[in-house]
């Protein structure tokens, strides 16, 4: 499954597809030693893990080690946020805090001033150049208002290990203790996700412009890594040298060669652009050969910015990052990784896209018994997304078995965890939500279209950049946040504040509670709530004007993610992505709880985390913390 070599040797064959991810989360020896008593506190989490799969799983005999430790234990549903999306419900698993309290209220956010849309969660800022001198590298700046749980513990004293917990970019500052950032990172080209195909003639692509031509000449070729362009500088493309080896192909960069067989992937491959005489960017990338025969196409990842020499800042302390790639082994720095894009659009098979998520779920495994086995934190937290990633593409296939696998991996890991942890280390399991399957989608701003509430120019572009703003009373972005074009808020906008604006905002909501699906005769709303009352208080004047919860079975339509319109209102989901929690109720999406201790009787939500780890760790539990400690007293 490792591939990648720079000596030229044959690639190892990839394992049978049965036993990908399982491979991944087997069992290790135990190493370290150390300090009896630490970790005292190592909290485990596994993004999207739902309770009724968890509960069918466990009955089924499937899962001993997470049966084992409910029953030993404890073990419950999870309240999560409204609206249960990653950056909300994954900062306030880290601050204890809700929405309204720590600012993250989606997945995106809009900016009133250019109606242009931007990540929730943090703002990077692009490096600046003076003729051709760096002046300033790139800027990354938490919109999350609040201290994260690890960071009051090491203010008090107790040293925490913090592992690819989800928008915790950048990492929060430790004094002690040391953290590596997950979900938020993206490449060295400030993008999320995506991926490059390079092949020798036409593809069948949903993506057609993310496609490089191979160049032949005898039985050598040639193709590009795409160049980078930043701070009004480019870096040209990267040249990659291609030769047949037999069934195989050799793959060039620089010093730099892989040796791939059809269905196998690279290890990460360093590139560096050169921005300037006198500034170059490290990244890493991987190749993965879909076909040899008969033409050659290759899969080429997003250049992964290189932890050993990082452009923006992976980690605390800076050279963490660094450290674990000499000690763990090469991994993904991007938060966004595993490759569902590619999956989603047919480039991928299940095989492919299984292999990456394997070797993904298995340098995070080896990394936390790693640092487990240090004995020198008193707290350690890793997040574990693969279980994520899995669920949003296979709900529809639920019955092949994927989902199961990536639970039975999971399964597997908390069973590694356990075998390595002192007598009296606590354990938590934490999934921030759950998963539901939806058949259907709704545009919301092809309905505010349908109701002439929307305008759409006939100019070219995407996004928001089509809409009449001069004729647009009202406009939908990310998982169901709809925002009015505000006159003196909006840069261009219509609608007068006061009795006009509350007049427009309840003519939605009863239209939008109303809303029935005409080939099921289905309600497809479920709540359609004023998002200054869900967020009263300092986040009020960044929250959507309504935040849209879509029935069981339907989410908002993918085009409204980025502010676009789909051809119809309501619409079957011919997406391989086919699972999901964003735009839905919090109720019908829970998290899930598991604990090595009896926890107090009662509802259990996202924020008592934070209290019940402080508790633990004997630090006085911060009185801006909404959550309850959940221990139970000896």
């Amino acid at each position: 499954m490792i591939v990648h070599d720079r000596a030229g040797e044959r690639p190892l064959r990839a394992l049978a597809f049965a036993a990908i991810l399982l491979f991944a989360a087997a069992g290790c020896e135990r190493s370290g030693g150390g300090l009896p008593g630490n970790p005292r506190v190592v909290v485990l989490g596994f993004d999207g893990i739902d309770p009724e799969l968890l509960d069918r799983f466990r009955a089924a005999g499937r899962l001993p080690n997470i049966d084992a430790l409910a029953r030993e234990g404890d073990v419950r549903t999870l309240q999560t946020t409204t609206p249960p999306l990653p950056p909300v419900a994954w900062s306030s698993f880290a601050t204890g805090l809700p929405p309204a309290d720590h600012g993250v209220l989606g997945l995106v956010r809009r900016d009133p001033a250019d109606y242009e849309i931007r990540s929730a969660a943090q703002t990077i800022d692009g490096p600046e150049f003076f003729l051709t001198f760096e002046t300033r590298g790139p800027t990354v700046r938490s919109l999350r208002r609040g201290r994260t749980f690890w960071s009051v513990a090491d203010a008090a004293g107790r040293r925490a290990v913090v592992l690819r917990v989800p928008y915790d970019f950048p990492p929060a500052p430790l004094v002690r203790g040391r953290s590596l950032s997950g979900e938020g990172v993206p490449d060295v080209r400030f993008q999320t996700s995506g991926y490059t195909q390079i092949a020798s003639g036409p593809t069948e692509t949903t993506n057609p412009g993310a496609t490089q031509r191979v160049r032949w000449v005898g039985h050598r070729g040639t193709a590009e890594v795409p160049g980078l362009r930043t701070g009004g500088v480019t870096a040209p493309a990267i040249e990659i040298a291609l030769s047949r080896v037999g069934d195989a192909v050799r793959i060039e960069i620089g010093e730099e060669a892989s040796v791939l067989e059809r269905g196998e992937w690279s290890e990460p491959v360093a590139v560096r652009f050169d921005l300037t005489p006198f500034r170059s960017i490290s990244a890493n990338v991987r190749f993965y050969l879909r076909e040899l025969e008969p033409r050659l196409e290759i899969l080429l990842s997003e250049p992964n910015i290189d932890p050993r020499d990082p452009w923006m800042p992976l980690s605390m302390p800076p050279d963490f990052a660094g450290q674990l790639w000499h000690q763990i082994g090469p991994y993904d720095t991007l938060g966004w990784a595993q490759p569902t894009e590619a999956y989603a659009d047919g480039i991928l098979d299940e095989e492919a896209f299984a292999t990456h998520v394997a070797t993904s779920l298995s340098w995070s495994r080896r990394a936390t018994l790693h640092e487990i086995d240090q004995r020198d934190a008193d707290l350690v937290v890793s997040v574990f997304t693969e279980t994520d990633r899995v669920s949003h593409l296979f709900y529809r296939e639920m019955g092949e078995g994927m989902i199961e696998d990536i639970y039975r991996a999971m399964d597997r890991i908390v069973g590694d965890v356990r075998s390595h942890l002192p007598d009296q280390t606590k354990l938590l399991v934490v999934s921030a939500y759950g998963f539901e399957p939806f058949q259907r989608v709704v545009s919301l701003n092809a309905w505010l279209e349908r109701a002439g509430l929307q305008v759409r120019s006939s100019g070219a572009g995407d996004g928001l950049a089509t809409v009449d703003w001069g004729r647009t009373r009202a406009y939908a972005i990310g998982a169901g946040q709809i925002y009015l074009n505000l006159r003196g808020r909006e840069r261009e906008g219509v609608v007068a504040p006061g009795p006009e604006a509350d007049a427009l905002l309840v003519e939605i909501q009863s239209t939008l509670l109303g809303l029935r699906d005409p080939a099921t005769d289905v309600s497809v709303v479920a709540a359609a709530e004023r998002g200054t009352a869900l967020f009263a208080g300092p986040a009020a004047p960044d929250a959507p004007d309504l935040l849209v919860s879509f029935a069981s079975g339907y989410r908002s339509a993918f085009a409204d993610d980025s502010g676009g319109i789909a051809p119809q209102v309501i619409a079957p989901n011919v997406s391989r992505w086919s699972g999901g929690h964003g735009g839905a109720l919090a109720t019908d999406v829970p998290g899930v709880l598991l604990s090595s201790e009896a926890l107090r009787p009662g509802e259990a939500s996202l924020l008592d985390i934070a209290p019940t780890v402080l508790e633990w760790l004997g630090v006085p539990i911060p009185p801006e913390l909404r959550g309850r400690a959940l221990g139970v007293s000896r």
